[in-house]
């Protein structure tokens, strides 16, 4: 093989021949001293620029996150603060921030993450792939399956979550009724058959000790799952941005950081703040379709608060919820009896100076998730407010609520539709 370089024979422009040009030497220190100046003013400009980029200012921001951090659904969680408070600079007090807020969240959301794989965090994911192997998680994960309790079964739902998601990304009726469990006969019985697995022990995660555990699945649930390609049967879902949150709190709080609180796009706040700053929530409900702010939930101190309900508000609910042309809506809340979306109430909020999201989140789920809402779900309510747990709920336009001193502002009132209060 020859190994000289081809020419190109093609026939290019020809340049036009050089031109030397006699320069003036007049004015030269003028010119000089411009071009100096002019130095001088273009890098006072781009330092300033850089200055002003990198310099934050004081109070209220929304916290980002580093942008190398590699969070699935980043989007999902806002970290409101209120840098300048200390002694510390605004901008060192940021990038402090930033960093534990990061890895806080990178690690909270990739071990709780059942769809993604992550090469060093043996995640949900990672579970759901070696089941009946003795895996070592993370910590954070670890103590989740420990809180979930006698409530673990909910995580065994995973395969029917899995429906539900393609339910609530449905175009239309006709591609949500396939996935529906309540209008589509063949689905309705996969549901039974996953929820008699659960019943019977078929599955079951082990706790090991030391951040180890345990999926342990029967042989015939191992060969129901190949044939109808299950490949999650252990999934969070609703549940996991309880935990992510606690842990980023409890995180910033480790750090010395409490000026802010963080919350979750489906219902999860966690205030940090203890300096006597009111903040507000939402207490939305619906009636007839039609969807309210019901009143504002205003409270100082730290805080945890939970909301969940049956019903989208914003558009970040898309993936948690269908609404049918008739008005008929489908949701994240599934019973372990049935597999159904089952509520009690269309939205029910609680909230604690004392506990965490998660542990607010599994004393609500009993009353919830259930078939109504009786003598024994309002008893249930106030033995939690005995645990310092207190609880809001709208029925028929009335706000009912157990925590004294609860601060309500902005009730409802149309003039045709409007709100009562009344304690429970």
């Amino acid at each position: 093989m020859s190994n000289r370089t081809a020419r190109d024979n093609r026939d290019l422009p020809h340049p036009k021949p050089v031109q030397r040009v006699e320069l003036s030497d007049r004015h030269v220190r003028l010119r000089l001293f411009l071009v100096v100046i002019l130095v001088l003013v273009g890098g006072s400009c781009l330092a300033y620029s850089l200055m002003s980029w990198l310099t934050v200012d004081s109070g209220w921001t929304v916290i980002s996150l580093d942008s190398a951090a590699d969070i699935v659904e980043s989007g999902n969680f806002e970290l409101q603060y209120e840098l300048g408070a200390t002694d510390l600079g605004t901008t060192a007090e940021n990038k402090a921030i930033v960093l534990v807020y990061t890895d806080a969240l990178e690690l909270a959301c990739q071990s709780f993450q059942a769809d993604v794989e992550y090469e060093y965090v043996n995640n949900v994911y990672y579970i759901n792939r070696h089941v009946n192997e003795d895996i070592v998680v993370e910590s954070v994960l670890y103590e989740a399956f420990e809180r979930m309790g006698d409530q673990l079964a909910y995580l065994y739902l995973g395969p029917l979550y899995a429906e539900y998601y393609a339910v609530f990304a449905s175009s239309d009726d006709m591609e949500a009724a396939v996935y529906d469990p309540e209008l589509n006969e063949e689905q309705g019985e996969y549901f039974a058959q996953i929820c008699s697995f659960i019943a019977n022990g078929d599955i079951k995660l082990v706790l090991l000790g030391d951040n180890t555990v345990r999926l342990e699945v029967s042989e015939e649930y191992e060969a129901f799952a190949e044939e109808y390609e299950i490949t999650s049967y252990l999934d969070f879902f609703w549940m996991k941005n309880a935990f992510i949150v606690d842990y980023v709190a409890e995180q910033l709080a480790a750090s010395g950081y409490t000026n802010g609180q963080i919350s979750s796009v489906d219902g999860y706040v966690r205030c940090l703040d203890e300096r006597g700053v009111t903040y507000g929530v939402n207490l939305m409900d619906i009636q007839d379709g039609i969807v309210r702010q019901a009143a504002t939930v205003s409270y100082e101190g730290a805080e945890s608060i939970v909301m969940l309900k049956d019903f989208p508000v914003y558009s970040t609910d898309a993936m948690s919820y269908y609404t049918y042309e008739n008005g008929e809506i489908r949701s994240c809340y599934l019973s372990v009896e049935t597999g159904l979306c089952t509520s009690a109430l269309s939205g029910l909020m609680c909230y604690s100076g004392e506990a965490g999201c998660a542990e607010i989140m599994l004393e609500m789920m009993p009353v919830y998730i259930a078939a109504e809402f009786d003598d024994e779900s309002l008893s249930a309510l106030s033995e939690m407010a005995g645990q310092g747990i207190y609880s809001i709920y709208c029925q028929d336009q009335v706000i009912y609520y157990n925590g004294e001193g609860l601060a309500l502002t902005d009730v409802y009132d149309s003039g045709s539709v409007s709100y009562a209060v009344e304690m429970f």
